[in-house]
C-alpha cells in the first residue's frame, strides 16, 4: 500500500481514497429533507399596484416618435410658463420666464403668443 510520509518521522499515512470524494447517499437524502423545510410556510400576497403605474404605459404609447414627445413636452412647458407669466406679474424672474416663453412659442409655431409675450417683455 502506497503511503504518504510525514515531514520528519517514519510514520506513513494512507493515501486518500477516491471513495471519500464521492457524495454519500445518506448525506444527499439528509440535505434533500432540509430543502422543503427552508421554504416559507405562508406566501405574502402582493401589494396592489397604484393606479398611476397602470396609467404610465398609456402615456408612453401616446407618442409615436421622440419628436412627438418633445413637441408635447414643449407645449406643456409653454402652457406652464404662460400661466406663470399671467399670475406672477411682479416676480423677479418674470423677464427670464417671458424670454423662454417667447422661444418656446416660436419653436411651436405660436407666433401670436410669441408677439404677445414679446410686447409684455417690452412693457416691463
Amino acid at each position: 500500500m502506497a503511503g504518504v510520509r510525514s515531514g520528519g518521522g517514519d510514520t506513513t499515512f494512507p493515501a486518500p481514497s477516491r471513495d471519500l470524494m464521492k457524495p454519500h447517499p445518506i448525506l444527499i437524502l439528509a440535505l434533500a429533507g432540509l430543502v422543503p423545510a427552508q421554504a416559507p410556510t405562508k406566501s405574502v400576497p402582493a401589494a396592489p399596484k397604484p393606479a398611476v403605474a397602470a396609467q404610465a404605459p398609456a402615456a408612453v404609447q401616446a407618442h409615436a416618435t421622440f419628436a412627438d414627445l418633445q413637441r408635447d413636452f414643449q407645449a406643456k412647458k409653454f402652457a406652464a410658463i404662460d400661466a406663470y407669466v399671467k399670475t406672477h406679474a411682479g416676480a423677479a424672474d418674470l423677464a427670464e420666464a417671458i424670454v423662454e416663453g417667447v422661444q418656446l412659442a416660436e419653436t411651436l409655431g405660436k407666433h401670436g403668443d410669441a408677439l404677445r409675450l414679446a410686447d409684455l417683455y417690452l412693457q416691463k
